[in-house]
């Protein structure tokens, strides 16, 4: 655009105009334009803050501060300004250091090659790979998000709701084991309620690692394991859908006196006895010798994966509750209710009816609290892809405006193409495969970026690499289809183009 009002500045420059008029005229005319686009940007982030909680409802805890800040408003504008004057340097520059007047007759023919466009194809080469490598990362983390919502976690979330239970404390232990069996039977008993169980954590964090001497096993003394430990009671197992795979739950008999029993997950028994049924098995804690109790395996538990869905399961055992009470617990319900929240409020007075001072805290849906992992990676895909495409528009913008002023430079050209017996479809391809080359070298910059980078960022990726053929050929076919479309409407003009015409016509 700059190039193509070189004989306007001539004119002005032959008026009278000094360069200094110029060039201020220019740039305050590029930082109106950049400032108006920079807020009409900013009425669409004020949108898209709505548009980011909607995204992920189970993820909007976090998302309620998502605001549009004043210093980032500020720093916006300021970089519009900028932005805008930078590109209004591009025509005066060339308008501070060549002879107008000469400009104005040579229709900036010299000005459209050389240094000059060279830059202009950088800068779209440039558009495409950054475009590139943006796709690529959302495709990658669409991928991710994809693998990680396909995930099974060990338990069925749907209608179930958990609550953190406290006993008073100064409750003693055998106490709180008869309060936990007390709470569970009048839980169970209220009206749509289906199956209820305690377990003292279902979502952890690290996992502490364990010298475990398994009897029976095919090493012999202490190996370390992370494990991780946990006290249940009632049908947890039934409530969350985790089928038990041998053996048997916890019954009564498995009380204090009694026999120190525990059920073990699947790939805590594969460690400990691989090939080999672990139900009678014992198993303690320590080296061999060390005065650590042998527990014995009652059954056998599908895994779980309890540290996130990202995280394979570890090594887990359950004992019952009954031989050893702990402090807090949390209480599991599934419900018949679509909303299983709804019914909250007489579980917490079924609780209060065992004990007052009980304190039951922390309502939540497991389904919920699962979302958390999916709808971060589903906001985190969502603004990366909508970055991508903003880029991508940018990048088409940016070639149409290359190509289309290729063909209005290279229209005497084109006029003698064809007058020597050029066909349009000739004309046409090589308009287009002008644009695809420059497509093609940003396409090659940008893969090559995003394969370096999605190395650096292995951590964000899940069931997926850096190099992912499915994803990198999309984003090549994308990048690939747009660039021919945004070449073919300059193609079309130039193969519209009458050879008499263009042969009369100078290139601006």
């Amino acid at each position: 655009r700059g190039l193509a009002r070189m004989p306007q500045l001539a004119i002005q420059a032959a008026l009278g105009a000094s360069r200094a008029r110029l060039l201020r005229s220019l740039v305050i005319e590029s930082a109106l334009l950049a400032i108006g686009a920079g807020v009409a940007g900013l009425l669409v982030a004020a949108a898209a803050t709505t548009a980011i909680r909607a995204i992920g409802p189970a993820y909007a805890a976090r998302l309620v501060d998502v605001r549009l800040d004043l210093r980032l408003v500020a720093g916006a504008v300021v970089v519009s300004a900028i932005t805008g004057m930078l590109i209004g340097l591009a025509p005066a520059v060339p308008a501070w250091r060549r002879d107008l007047r000469v400009t104005g007759v040579d229709g900036g023919r010299r000005s459209a090659a050389g240094a000059a466009a060279r830059l202009r194809q950088l800068f779209v080469i440039g558009e495409c790979a950054a475009a590139i490598v943006l796709l690529a990362g959302a495709g990658l983390l669409a991928r991710s998000w994809w693998n990680l919502s396909r995930v099974d976690p060990g338990f069925r979330a749907e209608r179930v709701v958990s609550m953190n239970l406290a006993p008073p404390a100064d409750l003693p232990s055998t106490a709180r084991a008869a309060f936990y069996e007390a709470v569970l039977e009048r839980v169970t008993a209220l009206p749509g309620v289906e199956r209820a169980g305690i377990s003292s954590e279902l979502f952890v964090g690290t996992v502490g690692e364990q010298s475990v001497v398994a009897e029976g096993g095919d090493r012999v003394g202490a190996q370390p394991l992370p494990l991780r430990r946990d006290e249940i009671a009632g049908a947890v197992f039934d409530t969350l859908g985790t089928p038990l795979q041998r053996g048997r739950d916890f019954v009564a008999s498995d009380g204090r006196g009694a026999g120190l029993v525990a059920i073990v997950n699947a790939t805590m028994a594969a460690r400990l006895w691989p090939g080999r049924d672990a139900i009678g098995r014992r198993f303690a804690f320590g080296g061999q010798g060390a005065p650590s109790p042998w527990f014995t395996v009652v059954g056998v538990v599908a895994d779980m994966r309890r540290q996130g869905l990202e995280t394979a399961s570890v090594p887990q055992m359950f004992e019952p509750v009954a031989q050893a009470p702990s402090r807090r617990a949390i209480l599991f319900v599934r419900t018949s209710h679509a909303d299983p929240s709804s019914g909250a409020s007489a579980v917490r007075a079924a609780v209060r009816a065992v004990e007052p001072k009980a304190v039951v805290y922390h309502v939540a849906r497991v389904g919920d609290r699962i979302g958390l992992a999916v709808a971060e990676r589903r906001v985190q895909t969502a603004l990366l892809l909508g970055g991508a495409a903003m880029t991508l528009l940018l990048a088409a913008i940016g070639l149409y405006a290359l190509i289309q002023h290729s063909v209005v430079t290279r229209t005497h050209e084109i006029g003698v193409r064809m007058a020597l017996g050029a066909r349009p479809s000739d004309i046409g391809r090589m308009v287009v495969g002008e644009g695809l080359v420059l497509a093609a070298v940003g396409l090659g910059v940008g893969l090559a970026s995003a394969w370096a980078l999605a190395r650096t960022a292995l951590t964000l990726l899940f069931g997926v690499g850096a190099f992912d053929p499915p994803t990198l050929v999309t984003v090549s076919v994308v990048a690939i289809v747009v660039a021919a479309a945004a070449s073919y409407l300059p193609a079309r003009r130039a193969t519209r183009v009458a050879p008499i015409v263009a042969l009369r016509t100078r290139a601006l």
